[in-house]
């Protein structure tokens, strides 16, 4: 055999030999994909909150969702926004059209009068005291001055409403210990002889005098206030 067909063998040979080399190297590759696959055959969720936490990332702070979820919430937003929207724009004609009418300060003040009942329940409560006090201060004159001024007037009266029941309940406390130190619970003769007639009567004296009427002849003052 010559020498030239000696090389060519050895050449061929060595071919073969790579070519086998290569293909063993490349086996692992091929079974490594198959347990990275088999790895990732499990439930989705779980698999992505996993790589969340590669990423350093908390997932419960991460909201993970299938595209037709992210598509219902994409639509639930802009859904609100629109309502939102239209919500706005009516309540903006509206305003236009009392402007129109010359009723737009007449919304202002019945709003800064709903304002300021809820101001009035809020305290009453705050203070321990029956909501039936509220009809003793009347928030209708107060609606005509701005928002700050009016409330500042309200507690004014409220503190002194307040400060004033306190007082009668007080008393009449000490009545009733006094009557029950003496043996007796007769009711005081100490009544007044002028008392309100109707309700206009009623609501044209001072507050404190209301109250005071409210605390001692609760029938009365009913009465009165329901047109009585």
């Amino acid at each position: 055999m010559s020498e030239l067909e000696k090389r060519g063998i050895d050449i061929q040979l060595f071919a073969e030999g790579d070519e086998n080399a290569t293909q063993q190297e490349q086996k692992p590759v091929e079974n490594t994909n198959q347990e990275e696959a088999i790895k990732d055959d499990g439930d989705p969720i779980e698999v992505l909150r996993a790589t969340a936490i590669q990423l350093g990332l908390n997932p419960e702070d991460v909201a993970i969702m299938t595209k037709k979820e992210l598509q219902s919430q994409i639509d639930s937003a802009v859904t609100r926004a629109i309502k939102t929207r239209e919500e706005k724009l009516k309540k903006q004609a509206e305003i236009e059209k009392m402007k129109e009418k010359g009723q737009y300060e007449q919304l202002l003040r019945q709003e800064r009068k709903e304002a300021l009942e809820d101001l009035k329940n809020t305290y009453l409560q705050a203070k321990g005291l029956p909501n039936e006090f509220g009809v003793l201060i009347n928030v209708d004159p107060l609606a005509d001055l701005s928002l700050t001024e009016a409330k500042e007037q309200l507690v004014s009266t409220l503190d002194s409403v307040a400060q004033k029941i306190n007082e009668l309940v007080e008393a009449k406390v000490n009545e009733k210990l006094k009557s029950l130190e003496a043996g007796s619970f007769t009711q005081s003769s100490n009544i007044p002889e002028a008392l309100p007639k109707t309700r206009d009567e009623l609501l044209s004296l001072p507050y404190e005098k209301q109250v005071e009427i409210f605390t001692k002849y609760p029938d009365l003052y009913n009465k009165l206030m329901q047109g009585g």
